[in-house]
């Protein structure tokens, strides 16, 4: 403990229900309390908004995507592998950041809105000391929502979402998050296309893990990706955040998906992609289309017909919900 006359802590938020809860229960009065978020690609934090919902409230962010990636780094060289591995050591690695912002800091103690449940083994008394342990953060990590008392999964009605918003306005706005996951991982698309990037890949950038979430993505070969996309907002989304060695596919004279494709892509697989992206499109029956191409470099245009159901739904990557094992 500092030298202070109370104990000081940091509580991680990323402006969820669990969090919020936390801090009613605690007793500020004996507790100098700070705020920490973690900044991600992976996740969808909305920092000013934790402000409005925590006033008063020092608010620290930390970027959390290095240490995420090389989490992922590691756990995706399993053939086959499981989200709860990824929780468990994602969770351990948010932990030792904490722990060394709280050492810098001269923080006591780190405080998270976790719950312990029966029902998701990973939410267990054991699975929280691993993750400590693994930390290296053992005895300073407080959870206050811990308490079977104040725990919803054993049944407790003052801890329902709709209980707490009748006792405390302000969480009204936290229902809808009681119950999203916040990290896009928990999602079994997201999570398949990221093992997909990682299988063939390697470490991802910062534009990788937002494309994760767009559109349609195919692979074509060990080499050549295609993401296309399904509506305007993606079209000028993938339009938008193309990569330097990166191709630009588009229909000409008809509506349809813009696409990007690796930049290794053969001339093969960029005529198999052109023929994706005219199955896409709106066009007037089985018609052979001009498809644009785009490089960094120059432009071109290739002839295609759309491409058979059949073999967009072999290339798709595919989502593997067993790799998720657990309830997101």
């Amino acid at each position: 403990m500092n030298a202070q006359s109370k104990p000081t802590a940091i509580l991680l938020t990323y402006g969820d229900a669990g969090s919020w809860k936390a801090l009613q229960v605690l007793d500020r009065e004996r507790m100098d309390i700070r705020l920490l978020a973690f900044e991600s690609s992976f996740f969808r934090n909305d920092i000013r908004h934790i402000g409005e919902l925590f006033p008063g409230l020092r608010l620290d962010a930390l970027d959390f995507t290095p240490e995420l990636s090389a989490v992922l780094q590691r756990q995706m060289a399993s053939p086959a592998p499981l989200l709860s591995q990824v929780c468990v050591e994602c969770r351990a690695a948010m932990l030792r950041a904490a722990g060394e912002f709280a050492a810098r800091e001269g923080i006591d103690y780190i405080i998270t809105g976790d719950t312990c449940s029966p029902g998701d083994r990973l939410r267990t008394p054991g699975v929280f000391h691993l993750i400590d342990e693994k930390s290296g953060q053992e005895g300073k990590v407080l959870r206050p929502l811990c308490d079977p008392a104040r725990n919803p999964e054993t049944g407790d009605p003052s801890s329902a979402p709709e209980a707490w918003a009748a006792a405390f306005p302000a969480a009204r706005s936290l229902m809808p998050l009681a119950r999203r996951p916040n990290c896009r991982l928990r999602d079994p698309s997201y999570f398949s296309r990221a093992w997909d990037l990682y299988l063939y890949g390697g470490p991802l950038s910062r534009r990788d893990i937002e494309l994760l979430a767009v559109g349609r993505h195919f692979r074509l070969t060990e080499h050549a990706r295609l993401v296309v996309g399904r509506n305007q907002e993606e079209n000028l989304l993938i339009e938008g955040s193309r990569g330097l060695y990166e191709l630009l596919i588009k229909v000409e004279n008809f509506p349809g998906p813009s696409a990007v494709l690796s930049y290794t892509a053969s001339p093969g697989e960029v005529r198999l992609a052109a023929a994706i992206c005219a199955r896409y499109a709106d066009l007037p029956g089985h018609v052979e289309v001009s498809v644009r191409v785009r490089s960094a470099r120059e432009a071109w245009r290739v002839r295609a017909s759309p491409a058979p159901d059949s073999l967009c739904r072999q290339l798709a990557v595919r989502v593997w919900p067993e790799l998720c094992d657990r309830r997101a």
